[in-house]
């Protein structure tokens, strides 16, 4: 089992923990996928509905967090789900942890 884009997995992960990080990770990233600002791209309006899917990705992310609390690349996800919240300072945060 592979634990998605993590150099080292920690030899403390069961294989349920590793397998519960990608489902979430896998999950929140493709929650997430149509609301990340990149450079150049145009910012979407965000209705009830993308809030709410962004609030999802935020609660699979953190777990990924949770169970693996160097995992950069769900901070990262967790930064551009704040930034397209526009909350920045929290945003800035997460990218701060990297």
């Amino acid at each position: 089992m592979i634990l998605y884009n993590i150099m080292n997995i920690p030899q403390d992960l069961s294989p349920e923990l590793i397998d519960e990080y990608n489902r979430c990770y896998e999950k929140g990233v493709k929650l997430l996928s149509k609301y990340v600002i990149i450079q150049g791209s145009r910012r979407r309006r965000i209705g009830l509905s993308d809030r709410n899917r962004i609030k999802e990705a935020i609660f699979n992310l953190s777990r990924c967090v949770e169970i693996q609390p160097n995992a950069w690349n769900a901070m990262w996800g967790l930064g551009k789900a704040y930034q397209a919240l526009d909350s920045h300072d929290v945003s800035l945060r997460w990218f701060g942890e990297l």
